[in-house]
């Protein structure tokens, strides 16, 4: 993707669009591939658990930024909407839409995963590997507690129903 923009000597917004998703899709990876040994030592009930708090909190805080590739597949689908439905031309999308398309995509999770961090949010997964958003001790008597609640904000609704909906306009004919 990379040399072939260099051959070219032209990196459209799609290829910037693509790129950013790959880089957190590869940190995404990255992290999913130590995430099982990081959980708290101490505390956790699995094997081969070298980590501690500390390791555990990074570990949910790169899996919330790593919502990112979520909301870059959607922009990617905002993208091709513009361009191919809507006839917007490339230049006008690189200098008036590729911006916000970036600011969506990495702020909403990392304003979310300092949240959830300055909340102590964080915590072993009882039903998957690593660390992520936990349920506190008050989200066992409130249903809807303030991690929960963050949580399915920041990971689920709305970066879902914006993924859903750009392919859903898409799809149409």
């Amino acid at each position: 993707m990379i040399f072939n923009a260099k051959q070219h000597r032209k990196l459209t917004t799609y290829l910037r669009l693509l790129f950013a998703m790959s880089v957190y899709d590869i940190a995404q990876r990255l992290n999913w591939s130590v995430a099982a040994f990081l959980r708290p030592q101490g505390t956790s009930i699995r094997m081969l658990s070298v980590g501690n708090k500390t390791t555990c909190n990074a570990v949910g805080f790169v899996n919330q930024i790593s919502q990112a590739t979520m909301m870059y597949q959607g922009m990617l689908g905002f993208y091709f909407l513009l361009t191919a439905r809507c006839g917007v031309g490339n230049h006008c999308i690189a200098r008036k839409i590729e911006p916000w398309m970036h600011i969506v995509s990495i702020g909403y999770p990392l304003v979310f995963g300092i949240a959830l961090q300055i909340l102590d949010g964080y915590g072993e997964v009882t039903n998957g590997i690593g660390c992520w958003v936990v349920a506190t001790e008050d989200c066992e008597t409130d249903f809807l507690c303030t991690a929960r609640v963050i949580s399915w904000v920041s990971s689920y609704a709305i970066p879902l129903i914006l993924v859903c909906i750009s392919l859903m306009v898409n799809a149409t004919p």
